[in-house]
C-alpha cells in the first residue's frame, strides 16, 4: 500500500514538473531547471491530484456504461442490446477521448496559468470545444502510436520467448 502511494504520489509530482518545463522550454527556448520544476510539481500536487481523480471517475462510468451495453448484448442476445452497444461504443470512445483532452488542458491551466481547479476545467472545456479539430488529429496520432507501440511489444515477446518454445517443443519431443 505504501508502495501504491509513493508511486501515486511522484507521479502526480511528475506531470507537474513536465507540464512546467515544456512551457518553460516552449516559453524560453532553454532547458529548465528540474529542481525548480519538481517544486512546481509538488506546490500543485492537490489541484493536478483531483484532475487526476476526476478524469479516472468518468473513464470509470464510460468503461462501465459499454461493459454493461456489452453484457446486456452478449447474454440477452437481442436486437436492440446489440444496436445500443453498437451505437454506445464509437461515442464512448469519442467521450473518453475528450475526457482525456480536457483532463490533460486542466493540468495545464493549473500548473501553467496557476488557475483554481474551476476555472482550469471550464477554460480546458472551451479550449477544447474552440479547437475540437486539432485534438481530435492529436488523439489520432496517439492512436496510431499506441497501435504501433503495442506491435512492437508482441513482436519483441515472440523474438524473445521463440527460442524458448522452441527448446521446450524439443525438450518435450525428447522426453526430457
Amino acid at each position: 500500500l505504501f508502495l501504491v502511494v509513493t508511486l501515486g504520489v511522484v507521479a502526480v509530482v511528475c506531470q507537474g514538473a513536465l507540464i512546467r518545463s515544456a512551457a518553460l522550454a516552449a516559453k524560453h527556448k532553454r532547458l529548465p531547471n528540474f529542481g525548480a520544476a519538481w517544486h512546481d510539481g509538488v506546490r500543485h500536487f492537490w489541484r493536478l491530484f483531483a484532475v487526476n481523480l476526476i478524469k479516472k471517475a468518468f473513464l470509470f462510468l464510460i468503461i462501465m456504461s459499454v461493459s454493461v451495453a456489452s453484457a446486456n448484448a452478449v447474454f440477452n442476445g437481442s436486437v436492440a442490446d446489440t444496436i445500443i452497444f453498437l451505437i454506445l461504443f464509437p461515442l464512448s470512445v469519442v467521450a473518453a477521448v475528450v475526457v482525456s483532452f480536457v483532463a490533460l488542458y486542466a493540468a495545464c491551466y493549473v500548473v501553467v496559468e496557476e488557475y483554481s481547479l474551476g476555472e482550469a476545467f471550464h477554460g480546458a472545456w472551451r479550449l477544447t470545444m474552440d479547437h475540437w479539430l486539432p485534438s481530435l488529429e492529436v488523439a489520432g496520432l496517439f492512436i496510431v502510436f499506441e497501435v504501433i507501440m503495442v506491435m512492437l511489444v508482441v513482436v519483441g515477446f515472440l523474438l524473445v520467448l521463440s527460442p524458448a518454445a522452441v527448446l521446450a517443443f524439443v525438450g518435450a519431443l525428447s522426453g526430457h
